[in-house]
């Protein structure tokens, strides 16, 4: 009997290097997301048949070992291939988070991740970058206006937490503008002279 592996993304890729024991007996890595080996002996005879594989580099394991249990029966189609087909799902470690920070006095005003410079706002008032984060990591962006005291609010933040999928995240800020001071001009006190 012959048993064909496929081996895909959480986001349906097919995935190179995936390597697949069965029943304890490396089988080899997949190419192109398959993997086509033949169950002789032993493995072909057992009734149970134990899966185990590890995903390449930058996935996880989504599903651990996989048990089957095989029972035999006859095809209407005789000219059907005799072959078990199986799939090995992978997910992702880490996701693409990509921020984009809108704000609506364009003036270059840096933007940080976890306190670290990761962008900047440009003359339409547009910032934009990414960072791959394992799902559950939390992103705090920051608006840095140290250099501009007349915005408020000032060095507002927000935190985005990465989910299990690629995403893009919103900061929409609106700044007011506080008024400088108006200064009083002096003057000098007028004489008045009561006779």
């Amino acid at each position: 009997m012959d048993l064909v592996l496929r081996s895909q993304s959480d986001d349906d890729e097919p995935l190179t290097g995936t390597r697949v024991w069965v029943n304890g007996t490396l089988r080899g890595a997949s190419l192109a997301g398959r993997l086509r080996t033949t169950l002789g002996g032993s493995a072909a005879a057992s009734r149970v048949i134990r899966i185990v594989y590890e995903c390449p580099e930058g996935y996880r394991n989504a599903d651990g070992m996989m048990t089957l249990q095989v029972r035999p029966f006859r095809s209407l189609d005789q000219a059907g291939a005799d072959a078990l087909e199986v799939m090995l799902r992978c997910e992702l470690v880490e996701h693409v988070a990509a921020i984009v920070v809108r704000v609506r006095e364009p003036r270059s005003i840096p933007i940080l991740l976890g306190g670290a410079e990761a962008a900047e706002t440009d003359a339409a008032g547009f910032g934009v970058f990414t960072r791959r984060m394992p799902p559950g990591a939390v992103l705090e962006v920051t608006l840095n206006t140290a250099a501009f005291p007349d915005l408020r609010p000032a060095s507002p933040s927000r935190t985005f937490v990465v989910s299990d999928v690629h995403e893009v995240f919103v900061f929409d800020q609106t700044f007011s503008v506080a008024r400088a001071p108006v200064r009083k001009r002096f003057r000098p006190p007028r004489i008045v002279k009561i006779e």
